[in-house]
């Protein structure tokens, strides 16, 4: 099979089996255009190749997605992710800044906020955040995100595992001093230890991480015998 292309645009085959053991055949069409305040959306002159593999934003250590893999056999609707950073006006630091992200009428609303820490004082008081730090910039990743590991017990957020602010159980050693996220869902802010948000951002979730991993489908027996190595059936 050969695919001929004639567009301007970077194109790939993915062949798969799909239910019922059926052959199935993707073709994906990537195309970048380039966009600016006042100027017609245009066809840029450098386009970027389709992506076989996730891109990291620390590619040597992992942590959050930059870029996933354009190696999807089905999808139904956009996807809609921005990789950028939050800058305060005039370059003026800031120690809180709202940012929008809207196409058409799909809008969604970060607080970015400077760096803090909880602080405990004592078992028969109530933790509380320290006074946020001053920032002009701030990368928007899911490392700054909720979520995270609870060094004390091993047991971590399932919604973002490399995030911070996520506590199993209260402790001093732990809490104390330990980071606040520093974007948040400005409508469910946290104000306490116990409090566990959905984490948010612009950039793209995990597929390893819940919702996302509870759509993976049966990976037992029966698959390995009958259908390994493609996708199972649900």
């Amino acid at each position: 099979m050969q695919l001929f292309n004639n567009t301007p645009f970077h194109a790939e085959t993915l062949p798969f089996k799909g239910p019922k053991n059926k052959t199935i055949l993707t073709v994906i069409v990537k195309g970048t255009y380039e966009f600016a305040p006042g100027k017609p959306l245009t066809v840029a002159s450098e386009q970027i190749s389709v992506a076989f593999g996730d891109e990291f934003h620390n590619n040597e250590d992992g942590g959050s997605l930059r870029f996933e893999s354009d190696m999807a056999p089905f999808k139904p609707r956009a996807d809609i992710a921005l990789v950028g950073r939050a800058y305060a006006p005039k370059g003026k630091a800031v120690q809180i800044l709202d940012v929008l992200l809207r196409v058409g009428h799909i809008k969604k609303i970060l607080r970015v906020i400077g760096n803090r820490r909880w602080v405990y004082s004592s078992s028969l008081l109530p933790e509380y955040p320290s006074k946020p730090r001053l920032f002009s910039t701030m990368d928007i990743v899911y490392e700054r995100a909720f979520g995270g590991i609870d060094r004390e017990t091993g047991i971590f957020c399932k919604e973002n595992l490399i995030g911070r602010g996520f506590f199993a159980k209260k402790s001093k050693k732990i809490l104390d001093g330990a980071p606040l996220p520093n974007i948040e869902d400005p409508g469910r802010l946290i104000k306490s230890w116990k409090d566990h948000p959905k984490p948010v951002g612009f950039g793209f979730c995990s597929r390893t991480w819940i919702p996302r991993a509870a759509c993976i489908g049966t990976y037992d027996e029966k698959w390995r015998k009958e259908h390994s190595p493609d996708p199972p059936e649900d």
